[in-house]
């Protein structure tokens, strides 16, 4: 029998963003959305983002991309709080 996978990924953007220009390339945000969902059966991606209102067609464009976007305020991120710990704190609610 055919069990359906439930995946779920939780990307840090800062980290890939830095990683992926430390190659060299660059990252087709939606080629990879796809790539996550064939390779990995991945049903809902987030990407965690620092929030400046300048970026805000970066944003959409993740949205576009079928990213469920997750941005905190980036004087916050600043502080050196790991993002996961904020987004347990929310799923928590502290």
């Amino acid at each position: 029998m055919y069990q359906k996978e439930n995946n779920y990924a939780f990307i840090d953007g800062q980290n890939l963003n830095l990683g992926i220009k430390n190659l060299g390339w660059n990252l087709d945000f939606r080629r990879f959305r796809i790539y996550l969902k064939q390779k990995y059966k991945v049903v809902v991606a987030y990407y965690f983002i620092g929030y400046m209102p300048e970026n805000q067609d970066l944003y959409s464009a993740l949205q576009k991309c079928g990213y469920n976007q997750r941005d905190f305020p980036a004087a916050l991120l600043r502080g050196y709080v790991p993002w996961y710990t904020i987004v347990m704190a929310d799923h928590i609610k502290i």
